[in-house]
């Protein structure tokens, strides 16, 4: 027994509004996020954006932002799940930093364009 198969996955959107594909919650998801820090890490200022990258973390993926040398950042721990559906398609994400407090930055995620 199973299920159909096949198809996009679609969002309903309300009453009489179209279902938006995948592709297109993936290009509007944005979301604001604290970032686990990492020990160590760099510091950013307001207004940088940094690009996020999956890693493999033990069972699943986990999402990290990283500066331009490659240094890690800090760990994106919310909507992991989300983030790696629309991986998955090839899209890819970056962090706009809005806020660094110690060395936590509080980060804006977005679909890189």
């Amino acid at each position: 027994m199973g299920g159909g198969g096949g198809g996009d996955y679609r969002v309903p959107t309300g009453p009489g509004k179209p279902e938006l594909s995948a592709e297109d919650i993936c290009m509007s998801m944005s979301f604001t996020t604290e970032l686990q820090p990492v020990p160590g890490g760099s510091i950013h200022q307001k207004g940088d954006v940094l690009p996020v990258l999956p890693t493999a973390a033990g069972a699943g993926t986990a999402f990290v932002v990283v500066d331009d040398s490659g240094e890690v950042v800090g760990t994106i721990i919310e909507r992991t799940a989300d983030l790696q559906r629309c991986t998955d398609l090839g899209f890819s994400f970056e962090a706009e930093v809005q806020e660094v407090f110690l060395d936590t930055h509080t980060v804006l995620v977005r679909a890189a364009l």
